[in-house]
């Protein structure tokens, strides 16, 4: 078989499977639901109900801890409170921390237009060989690595890491200077351990050159 048909066989099997991941977690969670109202009347007046504290305590007496999990995915899948820029497939960061990415993505598409979004990818999903192409492959299909967009994809199994840029940021920002944000910004947190604030640290990097 020709080599560059099992190579795309395998980057669209990849695809399929990091599809399914986030379908297989919500899905998991709704079958063990119990009948809950309707998820606005419990949100009531809450802007960000994930970043809430307080109102995750009320969820878990008033519904029971068994039913936080469906109540969150339920607000992650409405188009009011959805996660739509940042997708932790590898889960390195904390609902929190992804949460805050996706506020600060969100904002800066609707100030500038330009789409970034953000993609952990777990190792035993990819190889160090076949990651840059699984990445551009998700910044297509996701509509990001085209024209005015950026996909930053990240995967620590891998320690890899890969900014791209559609063809209307390159004219603002050159593959050296994303280059340095990743190795002077971002690397340097990662190596500490630390992937949220190399990530949002070289995010405030990038968004500051393309505004």
């Amino acid at each position: 078989m020709n080599a560059n048909i099992i190579r795309h066989s395998i980057m669209n099997r990849l695809l399929i499977i990091l599809f399914l991941c986030s379908v297989s977690f919500c899905n998991s969670y709704a079958q063990k639901a119990k009948p809950l109202p309707a998820i606005k009347e419990i949100v009531g007046n809450h802007k960000h109900p994930l970043q809430d504290s307080l109102f995750l305590d009320s969820i878990v007496k008033e519904y029971g801890e068994e039913n936080l999990f469906v109540i969150i995915d339920s607000l992650l899948t409405d188009p009011a409170f959805k996660i739509a820029w940042t997708r932790d497939f590898e889960h390195i960061y904390s609902l929190t921390e992804t949460i805050e990415l996706d506020s600060i993505l969100n904002k800066f598409q609707k100030e500038t237009a330009i789409k970034i979004a953000i993609v952990t990818i777990p190792g035993d999903l990819a190889t160090k060989e076949s990651f840059d192409s699984l990445t551009l492959s998700i910044a297509n299909q996701w509509g990001v690595g085209i024209s005015d967009g950026v996909l930053i994809g990240i995967s620590k199994g891998l320690r890899k890491i890969r900014i791209n840029n559609g063809a209307t940021i390159e004219t603002k920002i050159t593959d050296d200077e994303t280059k340095k944000i990743i190795d002077d910004i971002m690397i340097p947190e990662f190596k500490k351990g630390d992937f949220f604030a190399g990530t949002k640290k070289g995010l405030m990097a990038l968004m500051q050159r393309l505004r």
